[in-house]
């Protein structure tokens, strides 16, 4: 499939590549033409965030209903003024292949968090690894006796606010002599872990345009396996009823309340 095949208004997904980062960003088709289509930008504060650049690898992909994704690897993108809007100029080199259905993106985190697993079991401190809107992984350095299947219930800091997930334990890995990784699956959804995930991708993406790669984040796989991180502080206009705004030892009181979300 080419890409002037694309209809205008269809849903798109950026997948961007900066030095073994994977982030995602949603876009849409505005303007078809014979050797290239023209998207909405990536914005962040109010600014459009180029996607060109050293290191940086572009891919955009097509989702479609029942049908697997269209994906062109690859592209070239870079930001056009036309009839008074700043757009994506993208390029492909070649037509689009079909991939398996994708799974769910996954981002990696890097930050301190608390945790509970089980119903009788007390807190403990974790690393929050990596997270997406189905599922988390968390970083211990101790072996979890019998965790498969328990629930888990993991509270983290970022934006300067706390964000709650409720899951239950599914796959264990073992990476040093006491670091274990422990993969969760979501019971929960909240909507305000897709507003963090795009706010954390945005900000990141932000942080390496026109620079050099100095963002602290994209270590953060790499502080979740060696040593703990601090959190990022950094002004959002997420919703202050959702989440109190507390240290870290008020955290474990939130295993009191509870979290609002969608069960799956």
């Amino acid at each position: 499939m080419r890409l002037a095949e694309l209809p205008v208004g269809t849903g798109i997904l950026f997948d961007v590549s900066i030095q073994k980062q994977e982030l995602e960003f949603p876009s849409e088709v505005v303007e078809v033409h014979d050797n290239f289509i023209l998207t909405k930008p990536v914005m962040s504060k109010g600014k459009v965030v180029g996607l060109g650049g050293e290191g940086v690898s572009v891919s955009l992909t097509y989702s479609r209903n029942d049908k697997a994704p269209i994906v062109w690897k690859g592209v070239g993108c870079s930001v056009v003024k036309t009839k008074g809007r700043v757009l994506y100029k993208v390029i492909a080199s070649g037509a689009g292949f079909e991939v398996n259905r994708r799974e769910a993106f996954r981002l990696f985190v890097g930050l301190e968090g608390i945790a509970r697993v089980g119903t009788n079991r007390r807190a403990m401190d974790v690393i929050l690894k990596d997270l997406s809107d189905t599922g988390f992984a968390f970083v211990v350095d101790h072996e979890i006796e019998d965790a498969t299947g328990l629930s888990v219930r993991l509270v983290f800091k970022d934006f300067d606010r706390n964000y709650d997930l409720t899951g239950f334990i599914v796959r264990l890995v073992k990476v040093e002599e006491e670091k274990y990784v422990y993969g969760c699956r979501m019971t929960m959804r909240n909507q305000l872990i897709n507003h963090y995930i795009s706010m954390k991708q945005r900000q990141m993406l932000a942080n390496h345009s026109g620079a050099n790669i100095r963002n602290r984040d994209n270590y953060g796989l790499l502080n979740a396996l060696k040593e703990k991180e601090e959190p990022v502080v950094n002004e959002s206009d997420l919703d202050r009823k959702y989440i109190s705004d507390v240290d870290k030892s008020e955290r474990r009181k939130i295993f009191d309340g509870r979290n609002p979300g969608k069960i799956i």
